[in-house]
């Protein structure tokens, strides 16, 4: 931009807006005198061109043109802040980036990798001081006492004893086989002051070693609190597609395991019943076969022991639509994506998230969204007859599944999520039933079947295993090119087993 000029869109430009700084020479000649700490500087050349295909692409930094000098930082660590009245960002926090990176670090490493840089980091500074207690007690050997004796009557254990000298220091353990001379070791006054340098570092080590144990303690409490606020729950591999048309009087209430599909009572049926099941399967077998859903599941881990519910849960959805240009993403939308059941109250086993994709669903393109609305809020009978045109409606690149609530285990706010490509969605399947009853007469949820699907009723589902065995294994593998919406396709290879089970 122009200062105090007009652009190129004819827009008038701000005297206060950024502007391009001049190439200064060594010396600084031609630098601005109303310059500040917002200025631009450019660190790619101007190479402008008349090609309006052509964008030209620049790099910009902050750079400080005057009252800065080398005090400053060293005042900056301290908090205090000097001729920074034009610096907006002055007041922010910042805190050291080597200890910000390795708290980052020590929270997405495992216990045992922080336990052993835990261990690495005392065995360095150990041995850092027991270097300086080396050099100390050569200088002046009637400093350090070693099993009643001066440091260095064995020349063969001086740096080991500096060692145990530094170890003991550090933990404040003092075991008193090394420890430093005190008055009474000495017989004039003037020998003892010249220990003053060894008992000085030996209190340095002590604080750091204070400073030590306590940054331990408080990363593994952040990692015990991290674990506490995960989620027990465990989400499918795959999202199933149910595109299948039911009957407006058909209620199976044994045909789904989720906690919440009898909670609310909405519509009623002819015959008298009420469930969610039946609302769903209602706006299922609307005019033209009905909308088909988005189904997800979420199966509580504690689901097989008591007290491992989880309280006023919520599942939250919001899908991800990308835009590529030349091999990058150009645009990037997060839509929230509404659901029939969001909230369970008492999720105790198996929970299912549904998704009704009509007119008003954002995972469709605009002209199927247009297409169901001419339709009468209905899916047209040809896109059910192949699950690729199916496919060919959705437009999302990924969806991600948040749930949270309280955990009864533990009485404190838990959450997980779980990120889904597009790829992962099945179409024509369902998932497979995971509760039973056992001889007891109590329900109980086969953890074994989280990840198994079976075909809806038509036996409209694509086809998922290929014809390409693996060895020694009743196994197959696919791999299939999905389109991602209309522009992001993703080949994605995905192991596929039998389930034992029969449907």
């Amino acid at each position: 931009k122009k200062k105090n000029g007009v652009d190129d869109d004819g827009d008038q430009c701000n005297g206060a807006d950024n502007h391009l700084s001049q190439p200064q020479d060594n010396d600084g000649e031609g630098r601005h005198e109303s310059a500040t700490l917002s200025e631009i500087n450019l660190s790619s050349t101007l190479n402008l061109t008349s090609d309006p295909e052509v964008r030209q692409q620049f790099k910009i930094e902050k750079i400080k043109t005057r009252g800065d000098y080398w005090g400053m930082g060293l005042l900056r660590s301290f908090g205090i802040e000097v001729g920074s009245e034009d610096n907006v960002d002055s007041h922010s926090y910042r805190p050291d980036r080597f200890i910000r990176m390795y708290l980052y670090w020590a929270f997405q490493s495992t216990f045992g990798v922080v336990f052993l840089s835990f261990l690495a980091i005392f065995v360095v500074i150990c041995m850092f001081f027991a270097a300086l207690y080396l050099a100390a007690g050569t200088m002046t050997p009637e400093c350090i006492i070693v099993s009643s004796q001066e440091f260095g009557a064995n020349p063969m254990s001086m740096y080991s004893d500096a060692f145990a000298l530094s170890w003991t220091t550090f933990t404040t353990v003092g075991y008193g086989n090394t420890y430093t001379a005190t008055g009474n070791d000495f017989d004039s006054d003037d020998a003892a002051h010249r220990c003053s340098g060894v008992i000085l570092l030996c209190t340095v080590e002590a604080f750091l070693g204070l400073l030590f144990a306590s940054m331990c303690g408080a990363i593994l409490f952040g990692k015990v609190a991290r674990v506490q606020s995960h989620a027990h729950l465990t989400f499918a591999n795959a999202i199933c597609l149910q595109c299948e048309k039911n009957e407006e009087d058909f209620v199976d209430d044994c045909s789904t395991d989720s906690d919440v599909d009898e909670e609310l009572d909405v519509f009623t049926p002819r015959d008298g019943r009420q469930t969610r099941k039946t609302i769903m399967l209602h706006r299922m077998s609307t005019l033209g076969g009905g909308c088909p859903s988005l189904k997800i599941q979420a199966v509580n881990d504690l689901c097989n022991r008591g007290g491992g519910e989880m309280i006023d849960a919520v599942m939250k959805v919001v899908g991800v639509r990308m835009q590529m240009k030349g091999g990058k993403i150009s645009y990037v939308q997060y839509v929230k994506v509404d659901l029939v059941d969001e909230v369970n109250p008492f999720f105790a086993r198996v929970w299912h998230g549904n998704h009704v994709l009509d007119q008003s669903s954002p995972l469709l393109t605009a002209n199927a969204r247009k297409a169901i609305e001419r339709n009468g809020g209905a899916w047209p009978m040809s896109w059910f007859k192949s699950p690729e045109k199916m496919r060919r409606k959705l437009d999302f690149h990924s969806l991600i599944v948040t749930v949270s609530g309280i955990s009864n285990l533990s009485a404190s706010s838990v959450h997980a999520y779980k990120r889904y490509k597009s790829s992962d969605v099945i179409i024509g399947f369902d998932f497979a039933p995971l509760v039973y009853e056992k001889p007891c007469g109590a329900l109980a949820v086969d953890m074994g079947l989280i990840n198994d699907v079976c075909e809806t009723r038509g036996g409209r589902g694509e086809h998922l295993l290929g014809e390409t065995s693996l060895e020694e294994t009743d196994q197959s593998v696919i791999t299939k090119e999905r389109g991602v919406g209309a522009s992001l396709p993703r080949f994605t290879s995905t192991v596929i087993r039998r389930s034992t089970g029969q449907q």
